[in-house]
C-alpha cells in the first residue's frame, strides 16, 4: 500500500478484444460451459464463481456447474483462481495487475480468470457480466436484477485486463448484506470496519466473502477505542479537551494532546491493541465529532516547528499542526513494531486544513470536504476554492499518494440529484494528479420496512432509512460507483446506459423525467448542501415552485404503462408512488416569503424596533425548531426587515429571560466561530455559491462563501446586550450578491439562532424552521420597489 502508485490511463484500460474469440456459455438454456476453481478452498473464491454462475443463470436460464476439477465432457472451461495458480502458458496480464484488478484471457479453448487477490476476481466476474451482457443490478435487493432472456449465450469480450483508478472505492456506513453484494457487483470494494464488537460476529464470515479492505476502528474512535473516557474520565478529566471551562469527557470529545501524561497512557494503549492486529489491515485512528479543540494554557501556547519557525494560536493552522505533530509521534512509534500498518486519521472540520508538517510515512489521512457546493465540482469552482486549495496543500504534506477522499455523496438525501458529471471531474484531478489512493463516500443505504426488526435483532447495522432514495436517485449511486473504477468515463453516458438497462422500453419516459428535474437543478443557482437535505423541500422548491409536477408526474404515467419487464415495471411504480407523496408533503413557498419594504435610511438603525426606520419594516413570522417547522421556538425570536437599494438591513431581537446570565466570550479575530448563544445568517448569492454570516454576544464575526473563509464581505453588525434580551442590527450591502436597486430582487436566504448557554437547556430555532446549509429549506426576501 505504501508504495502504491496510481495508474496512467493506457494501463487503467488495458483491454484488448480478440475477434472469432466467441466463447458459448449456454445453448438454449442448458450449460454450454462448466466453472473450475481447483481445490482453492477460500469462500472468496468460491462466492466469485457463484455470483459468475447465478449471472449466467439470470441471462440465460443455464446453471452452469462449479467444480473443483475439469468433469472432462465436451464444452468449454471458465477457470477461476488466483495468479499463483495460474499454468504455464497462461497470465500474459499478470504482470499488469494492481490492487483488485485482474485479468481474463482465452488459452486452448478455455477462458481464464485471474487475479492477484480474491476481490479482483469478484470484479472480473462482473465486468465480464457488464461487458458481455445488458444484465444490470438496479438496487440493494435481491430481486432487482433486469436482463434481457438470451438462452443462447455467449460471451463475445473475453480478452482484456483492468485496474481500478483507487485502491479503496465505494460508500459505506452499514453491515446489510444486501447493500454489499449491490456494492461488489458495481465494481466497489467496501471497507469492512471491525471493532470487536460481539454482534459483529454474525456478520462477519458474510462479509469477509467480499474480501474486503479491513479498517480496525470504525470512524470516531478517539475516546472509544484509544482513550476512552469509560475508563479515564473520572480518575483523569484532564486527558481530556477544556472547552467552555469545563473538560469535556462524555460522547464527542476529543484528548488534550499537550498532556504529556496523557501522550504516554495513549501510545500504551495504541501498541497493546496493534500488537494483535492481523495482517494487511488498516487502522483508523480518528478524531471524534465534532472538533480538535482544546482551551487549557499549553494547547494555546505557541509552539516551535521542526523548521524553527514558531507558530501561534492566531494562525490557522495552529490546532491542525499541533495535532499532526502529536500523531507523528504516535505512528512512529506505531511504526517500529508493526511496520506492517497503515493508520487512517480524518481530516475533518478543524482538522481538515493542511498542517505546516510532513505526515509519518505510515498515516493515510481521510480527508473530509464538509460543508461543500455539490452543484459544482470541488476542485473546479470559486464556491468550494477552499477545498480545492487545501487539497493540492495537503498532497505536498504526504510522504506518497495517501490521502483517502471521504465524501458525502448522497449523504442522508433522496431527492434526485445529477452530481454525477461534477463528481467525475473531482474524481478526474484526484486520479490525474496522483493525489488519492482511495476514494469513499458516506450514503444513505437501502433499509425496508418489512427488514429492519429483522436485521436489527440479527446483528445487522440499523439505519432508519426507507428505500426512498433508490426508488428515486439509484442511477446516480450506479453511476458514481462506475466512475470510482474509472473516471475517465463519460457520466452522461454511463446514465442513460442506467436507464436503458433498468428500464428498458420504458427507458425514454424515464430519461425525459429525470431530463426535467435536471435541467430545473442545473439552471438554479442555489448551492447543494453536501449533507442535511431534506428531499420534501426539495421537491417543494425544484418541481412544485418551477411548476413541474404535471410535465413530471405525465412521463411516469406513461412509464408504467410502457414497462414489460416484471422488475422495470415495479421500480417505475415504485418511482410514481414515491413521486406523489413527495409532492404531497413538499412546503409551499407562499409560507416562506416576505415582502421586504424599500424605507430611505438616513443613518444605521438604532435598538428601538418601533421607532424609525424599523416602523416600517418587514416582520418576519414566528421561528420554528430547526429541520421541524411544525415545532414552534421556546424562546420566540423577533425579526425585522427593510432595504434602502443599497443595503439589506435585519433587525434581530433574542428575548430570553436568562439573557442576562449568557456568558460572553472574549472577541476573537474574524473567522474564529463565534463561541456560545450566537446568530447564524445566510444569503444565496446570484452565482450560485450562498454566504454564511455568523456572530456572537461579544461581536466575534465569522463569514464564508459556502466553505471558503478568505471571503470577507463589507457588512456591518451591531449589538446590544440587555436584562431580557439581547439584540443585532445587521447591514449588508446588496452588491455583495450581484444585487440592485432593480425592481423586485429577491433574496433567499435563512436566519437560525443557537441558543447556547450554561444556565439552560439549548435549542436551535430559525425563520420557517429552514435547516442550516440546506438551501431548499431557506426562505425568500422579495425586496420591494
Amino acid at each position: 500500500m505504501k508504495k502504491a502508485v496510481l495508474l496512467t490511463v493506457a494501463v487503467l484500460l488495458a483491454g484488448v478484444i480478440c475477434a472469432g474469440e466467441d466463447f458459448p456459455v449456454a445453448a438454449k438454456g442448458k450449460p454450454a460451459a462448466e466453472i473450475v476453481i481447483g481445490m482453492d478452498q477460500s469462500p472468496s473464491l468460491r462466492y466469485a464463481a457463484e455470483e459468475l454462475a447465478l449471472g449466467i443463470r439470470i441471462v440465460s436460464g443455464a446453471e452452469l456447474p462449479i467444480v473443483e476439477k475439469s468433469s472432462g465432457k465436451s464444452g468449454g472451461k471458465i477457470v477461476m483462481g488466483l495468479c499463483s495458480s495460474l499454468p504455464a502458458g497462461v497470465g500474459k496480464y499478470a504482470d499488469k495487475i494492481k490492487w483488485d484488478g485482474f485479468g481474463i484471457e482465452r488459452k486452448n479453448g478455455n477462458l481464464y480468470i485471474y487475479a492477484k487477490r480474491y476481490r479482483g476476481l469478484i470484479n472480473a466476474v462482473n465486468r465480464l457480466l457488464f461487458r458481455n451482457t445488458d444484465l444490470v443490478w438496479a438496487r440493494p435487493a435481491g430481486d432487482a436484477a433486469v436482463s434481457e432472456s438470451n438462452p443462447d449465450l455467449t460471451f463475445k469480450e473475453t480478452d482484456f485486463a483492468e485496474n481500478p483508478a483507487f485502491m479503496i472505492r465505494g460508500f459505506g456506513g452499514t453491515t446489510d448484506p444486501e447493500w454489499n453484494r449491490w456494492s461488489s457487483r458495481n465494481m466497489n470494494n467496501d471497507q469492512y470496519f471491525e471493532n470487536g464488537h460481539p454482534k459483529m460476529r454474525k456478520v462477519i464470515a458474510e462479509m469477509l466473502k467480499l474480501d474486503p479492505v479491513r479498517v480496525f476502528g470504525g470512524g470516531h474512535n478517539m475516546t472509544k477505542i484509544w482513550m476512552p473516557v469509560s475508563k479515564y474520565a473520572k480518575t483523569h478529566p484532564e486527558y481530556y479537551t477544556l472547552q467552555d471551562g469545563k473538560r469535556r469527557n462524555k460522547g464527542g470529545s476529543h484528548i488534550c494532546v499537550t498532556n504529556q501524561e496523557m501522550k504516554k497512557v495513549f501510545i500504551e494503549n495504541a501498541l497493546q491493541i496493534v500488537k494483535k492486529l492481523p495482517q494487511g489491515m488498516v487502522v483508523s485512528m480518528s478524531q471524534d465529532d465534532w472538533d480538535i479543540g482544546c482551551e487549557c494554557a499549553e494547547c494555546r501556547k505557541p509552539f516551535k516547528l521542526p523548521d524553527g519557525r514558531v507558530l501561534t494560536n492566531k494562525d490557522r493552522k495552529f490546532k491542525t499542526t499541533q495535532w499532526f505533530m502529536f500523531l507523528n509521534e504516535v505512528a512512529e512509534k506505531i511504526h517500529k513494531v508493526r511496520p506492517d500498518l497503515m493508520i487512517s486519521v480524518f481530516a475533518y472540520v478543524g482538522s481538515a486544513v493542511p498542517p505546516e508538517v510532513k505526515l509519518f510515512k505510515n498515516l493515510m489521512i481521510s480527508y473530509c470536504p464538509v460543508p461543500a457546493n455539490h452543484k459544482r465540482p470541488l476542485l473546479d469552482d470559486v464556491s468550494n476554492g477552499r477545498w480545492k486549495r487545501d487539497t493540492f496543500e495537503w498532497a505536498k504534506q504526504l510522504p506518497e499518494p495517501q490521502m483517502k477522499w471521504r465524501e458525502y455523496w448522497h449523504c442522508f438525501k433522496a431527492f434526485p440529484h445529477p452530481i454525477s458529471e461534477n463528481v467525475a471531474r473531482d474524481l478526474q484531478i484526484l486520479f490525474r494528479n496522483r493525489i488519492a489512493v482511495a476514494v469513499y463516500s458516506e450514503t444513505t443505504h437501502n433499509w425496508r420496512p418489512d427488514n429492519r426488526k429483522q436485521l436489527s435483532k440479527s446483528g445487522w447495522n440499523r439505519l432508519d432509512c426507507s428505500g426512498e432514495f433508490w426508488d428515486m436517485d439509484a442511477q446516480e449511486q450506479w453511476v458514481i460507483s462506475h466512475l470510482l473504477w474509472n473516471p475517465e468515463q463519460d457520466a452522461t453516458k454511463l446514465r442513460n446506459e442506467f436507464f436503458r438497462r433498468v428500464y428498458r422500453e420504458a427507458a425514454p419516459h424515464i430519461m425525459k423525467y429525470h431530463d426535467l428535474i435536471r435541467k430545473a437543478w442545473n439552471t438554479d443557482p442555489a448551492a447543494v448542501p453536501s449533507m442535511q437535505e431534506d428531499h420534501y423541500a426539495a421537491t417543494g422548491y425544484y418541481i412544485l415552485n418551477k411548476n413541474l409536477k404535471d410535465p413530471c408526474r405525465a412521463e411516469l404515467v406513461k412509464a408504467v404503462a410502457a414497462a414489460k419487464h416484471p422488475v422495470s415495471k415495479q421500480l417505475v411504480r415504485n418511482m410514481l408512488a414515491t413521486f406523489d407523496k413527495w409532492c404531497s408533503k413538499a412546503p409551499s413557498m407562499k409560507d416562506r416569503r416576505v415582502d421586504v419594504p424599500k424605507v430611505k435610511a438616513d443613518a444605521y438603525p438604532g435598538f428601538d424596533f418601533v421607532a424609525e426606520p424599523w416602523n416600517h419594516a418587514a416582520s418576519f413570522p414566528a421561528f420554528s425548531i430547526m429541520s421541524l417547522p411544525a415545532k414552534r421556538s421556546k424562546y420566540q425570536t423577533e425579526v425585522k426587515a427593510f432595504h434602502d437599494g443599497k443595503n439589506l438591513y435585519l433587525g434581530i431581537r433574542c428575548p430570553d429571560p436568562q439573557a442576562a446570565t449568557f456568558r460572553v466570550y472574549p472577541k476573537e479575530d474574524r473567522d474564529k466561530w463565534p463561541k456560545g448563544e450566537h446568530i447564524e445568517l445566510f444569503l444565496c448569492a446570484k452565482e450560485g455559491a450562498y454566504y454564511q454570516l455568523a456572530w456572537n454576544l461579544s461581536g466575534t464575526i465569522y463569514d464564508a462563501l459556502t466553505s471558503n473563509t478568505a471571503w470577507n464581505g463589507n457588512w456591518e453588525v451591531r449589538i446590544r446586550r440587555g436584562e431580557d434580551s439581547w439584540t443585532s442590527v445587521v447591514r449588508f450591502p446588496l452588491e455583495s450578491i450581484l444585487l440592485k436597486d432593480r425592481g423586485k430582487d429577491i433574496v433567499r436566504g435563512l436566519i437560525f439562532r443557537c441558543r447556547s448557554n450554561t444556565a439552560s437547556p439549548s435549542e436551535n430555532s430559525s425563520w420557517c424552521g429552514g435547516t442550516v446549509h440546506d438551501t431548499n429549506t431557506f426562505g425568500e426576501m422579495v425586496l420591494q420597489p
